[in-house]
């Protein structure tokens, strides 16, 4: 599904477009496997509480997993502005 949605490589554009915000000289590029990251923190914190289930909890998982595996730039979060992120049309 994130490749549908986030582009299937590395620069290519997808349904929906990436997070990158400007901070002073740099970007900040939160990936979608940070958002999945962070859910699944939550659901460890809460202890599979409402609604997050084993299965909702795998699922998470697969998907940092996934952001990881799948991307080459999985790593850049932070960077410069001169250094443009190429997306291909």
């Amino acid at each position: 599904m994130s490749k549908i949605l986030s582009g299937k490589k590395t620069g290519q554009l997808g349904i929906i477009k990436s997070r990158i915000f400007d901070i002073g000289d740099r970007r900040l590029h939160l990936h979608h496997w940070m958002f999945g990251l962070g859910a699944l923190i939550l659901a460890l914190i809460f202890k599979f509480s409402l609604p997050f289930s084993p299965l909702s909890v795998g699922i998470l998982g697969g998907w940092v997993f996934q952001g990881i595996y799948d991307y080459s730039d999985w790593h850049k979060i932070l960077f410069k502005k001169n250094k443009i992120i190429q997306q291909k049309i």
